[in-house]
């Protein structure tokens, strides 16, 4: 996703690298430069003039909105693609380039079955809290990171690998195509458990599972494949499995109780023309949710909506003028969701 602030110039840096560098929001308001997902500018926010009066526009718009360009092939790149068997993730190689080695910043609470092991840096960040709140609850217990980014030949690789394990059928259930697998992306991870007594324990068999399933929100995590999903998802159930789409998104996600699939498909009815998705963090440390129309977003809170991809070199992305942070990402599936702090 992109972070910006009010008042930004914007340089011209590798496409790939804005493409897939990790961040979440930014500031809102700024010159009409082009943006690039994931590309993190720090700038300085000026304070106004209170002289300063609005300009007067010959047809302003409801909700005060302006735009900026992002070029429309960055549809396929983000923190919140969609990954599965109709949806093939195309940039793994650009991925594997702006991962990180998760051992190289890891929480002494994340523990990890090999050295190579490597995700995008927020999502490492993430981790590295779900494992310290883990951690935490249970007394001494740590995750335990099996398996993060692959390579398409190590997709493939571990497509083989189940077949001769547990047959064709089984590792249709279980392992992805390569290219359709979320392990691509480097925002996906699997984890199991070591005791404090030294015993490794399958996450679903801990004792706390509960709190893994409950508080993986909280760190931007959800469990991808729940009980019942593979109807939707075309992969069996795994507890193991989690996939980082960051707070706001989680939040939304198991509030409105959907798999990814289906919520990636109910944001697209909103846009910033028409209604938009508004939550607010409540006292239970979820959120309440409900579509309202951009101009009557309330401060303190967070819309969402969707922008379908033009089919021109850029893409123009409507932001209301007065908003505190905003993040782009691409859905792979045509189209950006927008994400803007009130």
């Amino acid at each position: 996703m992109l972070k910006y602030a009010k008042h930004c110039s914007l340089g011209i840096i590798s496409l790939a690298a804005c493409l897939l560098a990790v961040g979440m929001f930014t500031a809102c308001a700024g010159e009409n430069s082009p943006i690039l997902p994931n590309e993190i500018i720090p700038v300085d926010v000026p304070s106004l003039s209170p002289e300063v009066s609005p300009v007067e526009s010959a047809a302003p718009t409801p909700a005060s909105l302006r735009y900026e360009n992002v070029p429309s092939a960055a549809a396929n790149y983000g923190a919140l693609v969609l990954v599965n068997y109709l949806s093939k993730y195309e940039h793994t190689e650009d991925a594997l380039s702006m991962t990180a080695h998760i051992g190289d910043n890891k929480s002494k609470n994340l523990l990890l079955t090999g050295s190579d092991l490597r995700l995008m840096p927020d999502t490492i960040h993430a981790l590295n809290e779900f494992a310290d709140g883990f951690f935490e609850a249970t007394g001494g217990d740590r995750l335990l990171a099996t398996s993060a980014f692959r390579t398409l030949e190590y997709q493939q690789q571990v497509y083989v690998q189940y077949v001769k394990e547990r047959g064709e059928e089984m590792a249709k259930l279980y392992v992805a195509d390569p290219g359709c697998s979320e392990h691509h992306t480097g925002y996906a991870v699997d984890l199991s458990t070591i005791c404090a007594d030294g015993a490794r324990v399958p996450l679903i068999d801990h004792e706390r599972f509960d709190w893994v399933n409950a508080n993986c929100a909280a760190y931007g995590f959800i469990l991808r494949y729940p009980v019942g999903s593979e109807g939707i998802t075309r992969v069996a159930y795994e507890p193991w499995h989690f996939r980082y789409v960051g707070r706001e998104h989680a939040a939304l996600i198991t509030e409105l109780d959907m798999l990814y699939e289906e919520y990636v498909e109910h944001l697209r009815v909103y846009t910033a023309d028409t209604e938009v998705l508004y939550a607010a963090y409540n006292a239970d440390g979820g959120v309440d949710v409900k579509p309202v129309k951009i101009a009557d977003a309330e401060r303190g809170g967070f819309i969402v909506y969707y922008v379908k991809a033009e089919s021109g070199d850029t893409t123009n992305i409507p932001l209301p003028d007065e908003c505190l942070e905003y993040s782009v990402s691409g859905d792979n599936a045509g189209g950006f969701i927008i994400t803007v702090k009130l």
